[in-house]
């Protein structure tokens, strides 16, 4: 649960499976606070990151969930965690440069990206394992798979890569500043199209696994899906 002080894990049922605490410190109620959570793409593992400045890992096969690796991370309060698509990889970012990335196996650091960088949108990866990340000024950092880095102009004014999401194809679907439109940018040949009728107050996006469908988790709407042609809200409970 973010912005609470553990997580609550289900089973498929949706019955209460497992209560993880971990970055309570003490009687400092903010320092439990916690900013992010993350299953690794084969679903094996956990992370975790908190306002206590550490990155948890936890162990998540055969039905248990076993506590692994912690991580400090110095100055750096966490807000972003991301997976490359292979999870071999994990980057953790704050609202600011610079950005790191672990190896999720041991929790040993293997780069440092966006050093001295004022700002930053959360990172989001590619299907072939390239990062993105704006760093403002109109600018996305891209940082290939083998570490090297460059830079090229956000999609068009008026939308980041906030909460932005990349299909298995290749497609970023991404969200005005505003969050009352969502797009699909191609870097490659800077085309944007705009999908009609958007959610209001866009927070978020994500792809299905076959990057058939768009889905928008809005502050304002809910949980709606884009299957090519039209938005479809979901009926969710009250």
């Amino acid at each position: 649960m973010i912005g609470e002080v553990a997580v609550d894990l289900t089973d498929p049922a949706g019955e209460p499976s497992t209560h993880l605490l971990g970055h309570w410190i003490g009687e400092e109620w903010m320092g439990a606070v916690i900013n992010q959570v993350r299953f690794s793409p084969d679903g094996t593992q956990l992370v975790t990151c908190g306002l206590d400045r550490t990155l948890r890992l936890w162990s998540t096969t055969e039905g248990t969930c076993d506590p692994g690796e912690v991580v400090e991370l110095g100055d750096m309060d966490p807000w972003y965690l991301s997976y490359s698509p292979t999870g071999d990889q994990l980057v953790v970012a704050g609202g600011e440069g610079p950005f790191h990335r672990y190896d999720p196996g041991s929790g040993k650091r293997i780069g440092v990206h966006a050093e001295g960088v004022e700002f930053l949108d959360e990172p989001v990866y590619e299907p072939d394992g390239t990062l993105l990340a704006g760093i403002g000024d109109g600018t996305v950092l891209v940082v290939a798979p083998d570490g090297s880095e460059s830079t090229i102009p956000e999609p068009v004014e008026g939308y980041s890569l906030a909460g932005a999401a990349a299909s298995a194809d290749g497609r970023l679907a991404v969200v005005s500043n505003r969050g009352d439109l969502v797009a699909l940018w191609d870097r490659h040949t800077g085309t944007v199209q705009e999908l009609p009728g958007g959610p209001e107050e866009t927070v978020r996006l994500t792809w299905a696994p076959d990057g058939k469908v768009l889905y928008a988790l809005s502050l304002r709407e809910g949980i709606l899906a884009w299957d090519g042609e039209s938005w479809k809200a979901f009926d969710l409970p009250d």
